[in-house]
């Protein structure tokens, strides 16, 4: 898979959890949780020219950063 479908992939992955990670149910929200912190792992090991350890915790923290930097990413292709 090239690094812009990659990307692609993940920002569908992404969209898909965001009701997830909004869920009143402890359990749905943990799972999408452990899903949304994979995805972002693999965005940063895929992508070193984004590996700023600022940008890493801003990540993990709020979705819609990550889907910016996402959005960013692909404009860098």
């Amino acid at each position: 898979m090239t690094p812009i479908e990659s990307i692609y992939e993940m920002e569908s992955i992404l969209v898909a959890l965001r009701e997830p990670l909004a869920s009143k149910s402890a359990f749905v929200t943990h799972k999408a949780r452990i899903k949304y912190e994979r995805l972002v792992y693999r965005f940063f090991r895929e992508n070193p020219n984004f590996a700023d350890p600022g940008r890493h915790r801003d990540c993990l923290d709020d979705p819609v950063h990550f889907l910016n930097l996402l959005a960013l990413a692909k404009e860098m292709y």
